[in-house]
């Protein structure tokens, strides 16, 4: 992301080009994001952007971040992170790595949902076969009473033209970028959460820098989270303005169908929390935070 390039270059510039980064794509190293979590706590991966997806496989409730319709908009999940701040920032470092920062964060884009033809009711999906790719996903859809199916984004477009799915969940970026408008004309804002990311640093290889290196990290943190907000932020504005000049229709939730979709998560929270005691935990910080 050129984000983290302008974060290199800033760490390098006020270190006179003695503190270098290597910034490598995943799977340059050899190290695919399944093993991120290993790699940084044994100190062969020193830094990375590290989603909740990928970190909930060892940090179980990490996954707060991605659950359904505990918030519904960024401002939302910026209160839930900050109210989680502190509690994930333990969890963290009980498995070997941690936030350079606080600010150092972003949030995904929502996934919405997208049809071929208008919904009459969004608390009622009977009959709608929904594209799928995340087990919250297939339950929230499931809960509403559609058919939920399981396909990976290449697909979509041919699925939907031949009525193999009639509606499909996806980022507005990622509907823009594969000219969702030709095989969909109604937009949803459903806000099924895309997850957090954080910029964390290995312990083992944060504790052996040199104290002047740690303070220019630390600093400079924050401004990459700001300017990865405001990135997320400008490409989600953008694909939904693309979207509605190709004619696409852009819904609205009504209170009821919001209502709906945040009562059908309710069980899914459940299940999740009684997963793991700090799950249970992260969900009582971020059900406070939200008021709920």
């Amino acid at each position: 992301m050129p984000q983290l390039d302008a974060f290199v270059e800033r760490v390098e510039e006020r270190t006179d080009g003695r503190f270098k980064i290597q910034v490598a794509i995943e799977g340059e190293l050899g190290i695919h994001r399944d093993l991120y979590n290993e790699a940084l706590a044994s100190g062969i991966l020193e830094l990375a952007a590290m989603s909740s997806p990928v970190m909930e496989r060892v940090i179980p409730s990490a996954g707060i971040h991605h659950l359904p319709q505990i918030a519904f908009d960024a401002e939302g999940w910026i209160k839930v992170w900050e109210a989680l701040a502190d509690f994930d920032q333990a969890e963290m470092k009980k498995v070997g790595y941690q936030m350079l920062a606080p600010d150092g964060y972003y949030i995904e884009w929502n996934q919405e949902m997208y049809s071929g033809e208008p919904i009459a009711d969004l608390t009622d999906l009977s009959e709608l076969k929904v594209r799928v790719w995340q087990v919250t996903m297939e339950q929230t859809i499931a809960a509403l009473g559609g058919e939920p199916v399981y396909m990976a984004f290449s697909e979509v477009y041919m699925a939907m033209q031949r009525g193999v799915v009639d509606a499909y969940l996806t980022g507005p970026p990622a509907a823009m970028g594969a000219s969702a408008w030709e095989i969909a004309s109604q937009f949803y804002p459903v806000a099924h959460p895309g997850g957090m990311e954080w910029l964390v640093v290995s312990t083992k290889a944060f504790e052996a820098l040199p104290d002047e290196y740690k303070t220019i990290l630390i600093e400079e943190t924050p401004k990459w989270g700001e300017d990865c907000r405001k990135g997320v932020v400008s490409e989600v504005e953008n694909a939904l303005a693309t979207l509605e000049e190709h004619g696409m229709t852009m819904n609205e939730l009504t209170p009821a169908e919001r209502e709906a979709w945040r009562k059908a998560a309710m069980a899914i929270w459940d299940e999740w929390a009684a997963g793991d005691p700090a799950n249970a935990k992260a969900l009582e910080i971020a059900k406070k935070a939200m008021g709920l």
